[in-house]
């Protein structure tokens, strides 16, 4: 008996705003969207835009609701701007207080170490084709990769969509930081990086700074390091006392108040190489195991709960200092399973259960998680299940970390 899978177009919700999903199950991403005689524009990681953006050469301000003014004027905090029948702002008296986005790919550093802008165009991990952006390619000798803007303190965001460049120019376990810096206090910090990373975007509040450094920083085992790209870096100020947080869940932005030096951001805790407090039928592997796809993952965590009880473990000291367990998980290899068992992955922080996924079978795809761990002491990882005979089957978790 066959099936297929129907999928819904319509609006998505989730905690960073709304995106649209197409009949084929794919999302709205870098392009406008037409509903209802109303147009929406979704930024790189496909979420619906609001406030003024730049696009297509022109401002156009999203209202709440993601649709933009046409052909009028509206009162935008204290302001009145004029649109054309397309949605541009005109250039009226009551626009010159915007200033035009700074595209840094065709300027002159200030300062620059391990990187490059190149107008022709280099390839991301998704296999496209990205023209005018910046590279950056820490050095094998010190770990850093810089590019270092004037910005005068006209400007109130840095913008850009970011992403590792294509596979193969990357070890499969090493990772680089994105770093912000304004006149030399660290702005922002993004999650780690690697070959699987997603495209995402970043908006970093810069208002008032003279200088901003665009910082690249990582850990490299071989000579040739991997590397990524930014698109579409640019200075924007919308003239407005508004500040626009981070677009994406792919780093921290450092609020006023907060310790702005880099050396206050805990580096992440690579489970593989640390001892746990405790463990049951598991064990870490530097060297490597195979995954469902027969893919060699190497330094990672293999959980086979026991036959005697259904359970395994790995319980960590967190100490309190990290708000996030993330790791890729696999089922081990399809020849050690057996077709009509399954396992549950759990994350517990001091005994209260915080994560439970859903069955695990040797058809299930490699997923990601991001557990919030905030305020945690002890963070175990479990893995229970039912099985049927004394060999059971197991899962892996690759780059696990407290972050």
């Amino acid at each position: 008996m066959s099936s297929s899978l129907t999928v819904l177009a319509g609006w998505t919700q989730d905690s960073r705003g709304y995106q649209y999903k197409r009949e084929d199950g794919s999302y709205v991403r870098n392009d406008w969207l037409e509903l209802n005689q109303i147009w929406y524009h979704f930024d790189a990681s496909g979420y619906c835009e609001t406030g003024w953006i730049w696009a297509d050469g022109y401002w156009w301000y999203q209202n709440a609701d993601g649709s933009y003014v046409c052909n009028g004027s509206q009162v935008i905090d204290g302001t009145l701007y004029s649109f054309d029948e397309n949605g541009h702002l005109k250039e009226t008296k009551s626009a010159t207080d915007i200033t035009s986005p700074l595209m840094l790919y065709d300027q002159e550093p200030v300062a620059q170490n391990s990187s490059y802008s190149n107008p022709d165009g280099q390839t991301n991990k998704e296999h496209e084709k990205w023209i005018k952006v910046l590279g950056f390619f820490p050095s094998y000798y010190d770990g850093t990769s810089n590019r270092e803007y004037y910005a005068g303190k006209k400007y109130n965001s840095l913008k850009a969509s970011v992403a590792p460049k294509k596979k193969d120019e990357w070890y499969e376990d090493e990772y680089l930081y994105l770093e912000i810096y304004g006149d030399d206090k660290l702005l922002y910090r993004s999650e780690g990086i690697n070959y699987k990373t997603s495209i995402f975007d970043i908006a970093v509040d810069i208002s008032n700074c003279d200088m901003v450094n665009i910082v690249c920083i990582g850990e490299h085992s071989q000579p040739n390091p991997e590397s990524i790209i930014l698109k579409d870096a640019r200075f924007e100020n919308s003239g407005t006392a508004q500040t626009q947080n981070v677009s994406s869940n792919q780093g921290v932005q450092i609020q006023s108040g907060q310790n702005e030096s880099a050396t206050n951001i805990t580096t992440p805790l690579v489970l593989y190489d640390q001892t746990p407090v405790a463990q049951n039928s598991s064990y870490s592997d530097t060297d490597s195991q195979t995954n469902k796809e027969n893919e060699k993952w190497i330094k990672v965590l293999t959980f086979f709960p026991s036959y005697y009880d259904g359970t395994s473990n790995m319980e960590y000291y967190a100490g309190k200092k990290y708000n996030s367990l993330r790791a890729s998980v696999a089922p081990e290899k399809k020849n050690a399973w057996d077709e009509d068992d399954y396992l549950y992955l759990e994350i517990y922080g001091d005994d209260k259960l915080l994560y439970r996924s859903g069955e695990i079978t040797y058809k299930t795809s490699i997923f990601d998680i991001a557990v919030d761990i905030s305020n945690c002491d002890m963070v175990n990882i479990v893995c229970v299940g039912e099985h049927s005979q004394p060999n059971p089957e197991s899962i892996i978790l690759k780059d696990a970390r407290f972050e």
